[in-house]
């Protein structure tokens, strides 16, 4: 790694599986003939032998290839076919050979970009997740960050603001926290008595922390762990020795699923705009469904917030938040 100006160069000697020798050839191929125009360009004049499929798809996965024309997601499904192609080009331009009914590669030719075919982009989390497998941590984002608005409706504690609080009760009786984090790490074990348990590990994208899945804790929770990765938590904090601090999870839930598996929510404030007209309010009245959650509006009069309990209780579901959130209605769920 280097320094230049405002920004760090990430050297591709810190990505997976790419080898000095594939280094040195990108890099002399460069400085031969000038900057890479596009990804078959790229793929026509490196020597295959050194910088074979592994280490272009580790590559395309780090984000070398940004700059150029496909997403990472056509990059790497086409690569097979794109190494052909430059293979063969480069096969029938060493050789002069003629095709059928065309003649030897045009210098035209050579400079012709490949066209990519339509599809789907990676989805942020398996762009990150396949950064972190070549690099060892995520370099464009957090994963947490494409979680950011669910994470707002349920303020939970930083792990940070956690840390803090245990260092001030050190000693004195464990207190509740409500966290929220990124699975990070897990291990099973089995009891004396037989039962199974867990202690995973969770990260916030500043810091990670242990969660204790006690046997029946784990028991309700087990299947969650291996198919999703971003959990709202509620616990005891053992603020016995806060540099190696554990919480005791009473409650463990996926961050998608707690709308529906979270009981009990114990209520929702809705705080309206600053400025909200008869129409808003319809719209808003139209939006909200009645359910079992006790709710309350706050709104905004002559430079005071007056929170008003509503008679209904109402449904909450990820529509309805991010609709709410649409009418410009900053919405907090609370959670017991």
């Amino acid at each position: 790694f280097s320094v230049h100006e405002a920004t760090i160069l990430f050297g591709l000697h810190g990505i997976k599986n790419v080898g000095m020798a594939a280094i040195e050839n990108i890099l002399a191929e460069r400085t031969k003939k000038g900057i890479y125009t596009d990804f078959y360009d790229f793929l026509k004049r490196v020597d295959q032998r050194v910088v074979n499929k592994r280490v272009v798809e580790n590559l395309i996965c780090a984000g070398a290839f940004d700059t150029l024309a496909g997403s990472r997601a056509q990059q790497f499904t086409e690569l097979g076919a794109i190494m052909e192609k430059a293979s063969a080009y480069k096969k029938d331009l060493e050789t002069g050979q003629m095709g059928l009914f065309a003649s030897a590669p045009t210098a035209h030719q050579a400079q012709e970009p490949h066209q990519f075919m339509h599809g789907p982009k990676w989805s942020n989390r398996d762009t990150l997740e396949k950064e972190k497998e070549v690099i060892g941590f995520y370099l464009s984002a957090h994963p947490l960050d494409t979680y950011r608005q669910h994470i707002n409706w349920f303020k939970p504690q930083s792990f940070t603001a956690i840390r803090e609080a245990a260092q001030n009760h050190r000693g004195q009786q464990e207190f509740n926290a409500l966290m929220c984090g990124l699975l990070k790490s897990r291990k099973d074990i089995v009891t004396k008595k037989g039962d199974r348990m867990a202690f995973i590990q969770l990260e916030d994208g500043h810091e990670a922390i242990e969660i204790v899945l006690f046997p029946k804790t784990f028991a309700q929770v087990e299947s969650w762990l291996s198919d999703f990765h971003v959990f709202l938590v509620s616990g005891a904090v053992d603020s016995t020795d806060p540099k190696t601090l554990k919480i005791k999870a009473h409650k463990l839930v996926p961050l998608e699923l707690v709308l529906q598996e979270w009981h009990p929510i114990a209520h929702a404030i809705l705080e309206l705009p600053q400025t909200v007209d008869q129409q808003a309010l319809s719209l808003i009245s139209k939006t909200l469904i009645e359910g079992k959650i006790a709710a309350s509006i706050v709104f905004h009069d002559q430079g005071k917030k007056l929170r008003l309990a509503l008679k209904q209780t109402i449904a909450l579901d990820s529509d309805i938040m991010a609709n709410l959130e649409k009418l410009g209605i900053s919405v907090h769920v609370g959670v017991q």
